[in-house]
C-alpha cells in the first residue's frame, strides 16, 4: 500500500543528510509556516558586507513613502499609488508566520496598507520627521513602525523586510541550490521585491528556484539563519517587548519612569510613543540598545521552541507495530490512545520532559511555553499517524469560533484533542475562570460540537508536585479537572447524540532525578 505523503522539510523533501549545524539556511517545513521571523536588526547585524547593506534599504523605502505622502493633496490617482506602494505581499514561499497550520497566512495585506496610509498622511509621520524620530541620524529604524503603529506585530515587519530583500533571497537561494545539487526549474512569484531604480514593485516574473513538491507550481526561497528569531513572547506585542527591554537596562528604565511619572509595569502604549516623541535621548538609547544586545537569532541546534519537531520526530515509530488502516471508530480512538500513551511515556517518564521546561544554567527555570507542548504532540503525531493509510491527522483545526489543537479523522469517525498547561491559571472567558479549566469547561466542548467529534480528549503537562514543588504543585488543579469531568461529558452528549465520550489525560512533567540518583 501507497505511504501517504506527511508534512516534510526541506532538507527532507530533496534527501539533504546534512547536519543542522551544517546547514546555513533555515530548514523550512514545507506545509506549515513556523512562528519565526525576519528581523531586519539581525541583517544590520551580518557578518556578511552585502547583507548589513541590506538594512539601508528600509530608509531608502520609507523616505520615498514619505516624500510621496506629502504631494498628495486631492489627486485620486495620488492616494491610489501611495496606497499601492504600501501594499506588502505575504511571501508564502519563505514558510514563516503565525499561521502554523499552513503557509496561508493573510500576510500585511490591504488592511495594512490602509494603516501604513495613514501612519504617512496623517500627522504622525511629519511629527517624527520635524523630531528626526522616523530618520535618527538620517537613517530610518524599523522598529518605529511598530511602536507608532498599531498591530504591527513581528510577522508584519518580517513580511515587510522579506519584500525588500527579496531579490537577494532568490539569489541566496539560489546559490544554496547550486552547492547542494538541488534541482531548480522556472517557477513564477507572486512578488519579486522592489525595483529600487525604477522606485516600483515587480512582480509575476518567473524565476529559476526549487518546486515544492507539496505544492505543485509553487517555489520555495530560503532564508538564512542568521536573519531569523524567534518572539520574546507567546503574544510578541510592542508593549510587552520595550517593557522587557527597559526592565534590563536599569538606567533607561530609571529616565523612562521620572519622565511619566509611573513605574515600568504601569505605562502604556500612550506613555511610550510619547516619552519617544518627546525625549529622542531616550528613543535613541532604546534602539541603540535594542540593535546591539536584544537581538539574537534563533538557535536552530537547540531548538529550544521545537520548531523542527516533525523533522526530529520523523524516524520515531520506524519499526513499532503500527497499523496500516483501521477498520471502525472503535480502532480510531484505541489507535489514538495508544498514541497519547506512547507520548505520555515519551513526555513524563524518559527525557522528553527536559523539553517542556527552560533552562538556567543548567537548572529547569520555568515552564516551557504551551506552543512547545503542542509542536512536540505535532512532531509525534505526524509520524505516528501518517503510518495509518487511512487516518487523517490534522493540527490547529479552525472551526469557525478558533482553532480546535487536533483532530484524528477516520471517515465520519472523529477525535477532537486539546492540549494545556496544568500551570497556566490566567483568567479567561465570561465569567472568568482559570485557563487549564476554560480549556476543559468551555473550550473543548464548543470545539467538539462544531467539528461534529465522537471523541474529545484533553490533554495537561503538570509541572508542578507536591513531590518537585510542595508549595507551587498543581495536584488538586488535576482532581479538580477529574471531578467536572462527568458532568462536561454528560452536557456534550446532550448537546449531540453521536458525541460517545470525553477523556481527560494528565502527563507529570516535573523533573525526575537521573536513573543513578534513584
Amino acid at each position: 500500500m501507497e505511504e501517504k505523503k506527511e508534512p516534510i522539510h526541506f532538507t527532507q523533501a530533496y534527501d539533504l543528510l546534512n547536519k543542522e549545524k551544517d546547514l546555513d539556511f533555515f530548514d523550512l517545513n514545507l506545509e506549515f509556516d513556523s512562528r519565526l521571523f525576519i528581523d531586519p536588526f539581525l541583517i544590520k547585524k551580518s557578518h556578511i558586507d552585502k547583507e548589513q547593506t541590506l538594512f539601508e534599504r528600509f530608509g531608502d523605502f520609507f523616505r520615498f513613502a514619505y516624500d510621496k505622502s506629502l504631494n498628495i493633496r486631492d489627486d485620486e490617482e495620488e492616494y491610489l499609488s501611495l496606497k499601492a506602494l504600501l501594499n506588502f505581499h505575504e511571501p508564502k514561499e519563505i514558510g514563516l508566520g503565525y499561521t502554523e497550520n499552513s503557509n496561508e497566512g493573510a500576510g500585511p495585506g490591504p488592511s495594512f496598507a490602509n494603516i501604513l496610509f495613514n501612519f504617512f498622511v496623517g500627522n504622525s509621520a511629519k511629527r517624527l520627521i520635524k523630531e528626526e524620530g522616523l530618520f535618527p541620524n538620517g537613517k530610518f529604524n524599523p522598529i518605529t513602525l511598530q511602536i507608532f503603529i498599531d498591530d504591527l506585530g513581528s510577522d508584519g515587519l518580517s513580511d515587510i523586510t522579506a519584500n525588500l530583500i527579496m531579490d537577494y533571497l532568490i539569489e541566496y537561494t539560489q546559490t544554496q541550490c547550486e552547492i547542494l545539487g538541488v534541482p531548480m526549474k522556472q517557477l513564477p512569484l507572486q512578488s519579486d521585491g522592489f525595483d529600487f531604480e525604477e522606485m516600483e514593485w515587480k512582480g509575476g516574473a518567473y524565476y529559476n528556484l526549487p518546486e515544492n513538491p507539496l505544492r505543485e507550481g509553487e517555489a520555495i526561497i530560503l532564508v538564512p539563519k542568521r536573519f531569523l528569531r524567534a518572539s520574546e513572547t507567546e503574544n510578541d506585542h510592542i508593549e510587552s517587548k520595550v517593557k522587557g527591554i527597559l526592565s534590563q537596562d536599569p538606567e533607561l528604565s530609571k529616565r523612562f519612569s521620572l519622565f511619566v511619572n509611573k513605574k515600568v509595569s504601569d505605562i502604556s502604549m500612550e506613555d511610550i510613543r510619547n516619552v519617544f516623541l518627546n525625549e529622542e535621548s531616550i528613543f535613541k538609547r532604546y534602539l541603540d540598545y535594542l540593535t546591539e544586545v536584544r537581538i539574537r537569532p534563533y538557535d536552530f541546534e537547540k531548538d529550544i521552541l521545537k520548531f523542527l519537531s516533525i523533522k526530529t520526530y520523523s524516524k520515531y515509530f520506524e519499526g513499532k507495530d503500527i497499523p496500516h488502516t483501521i477498520p471502525d471508530c472503535n480502532a480510531l480512538f484505541e489507535t489514538t490512545m495508544e498514541f497519547i500513551s506512547i507520548f505520555k511515556d515519551h513526555c513524563g517518564v524518559t527525557d522528553g520532559w527536559k523539553d517542556l521546561w527552560t533552562w538556567e544554567n543548567g537548572t529547569e527555570h520555568s515552564p516551557a511555553r504551551e506552543a512547545v507542548f503542542g509542536r512536540i504532540f505535532r512532531g509525534m503525531g505526524f509520524s505516528y499517524f501518517h503510518r495509518i493509510y487511512d487516518v487523517t491527522f490534522l493540527p490547529e483545526v479552525g472551526t469557525g469560533n478558533g482553532s480546535l489543537d487536533f483532530s484524528v479523522i477516520h471517515g465520519r469517525c472523529r477525535i477532537a484533542i486539546e492540549l494545556k498547561r496544568l500551570s497556566n491559571s490566567s483568567p479567561k472567558g465570561v465569567p472568568p475562570i482559570p485557563s487549564y479549566r476554560h480549556g476543559l469547561e468551555r473550550q473543548l466542548p464548543n470545539y467538539a460540537y462544531l467539528h461534529h467529534a465522537t471523541h474529545a480528549i484533553y490533554i495537561t503537562a503538570q509541572h508542578y508536585t507536591s513531590r518537585y514543588s510542595p508549595k507551587s504543585h498543581d495536584d488538586n488543579r488535576a482532581l479538580e479537572l477529574q471531578a467536572i469531568l462527568p458532568d462536561v461529558e454528560k452536557e456534550m452528549k446532550k448537546s449531540r447524540k453521536e458525541f460517545k465520550s470525553l477523556h481527560y489525560i494528565n502527563i507529570d512533567v516535573s523533573p525526575k532525578q537521573p536513573a543513578s540518583n534513584i
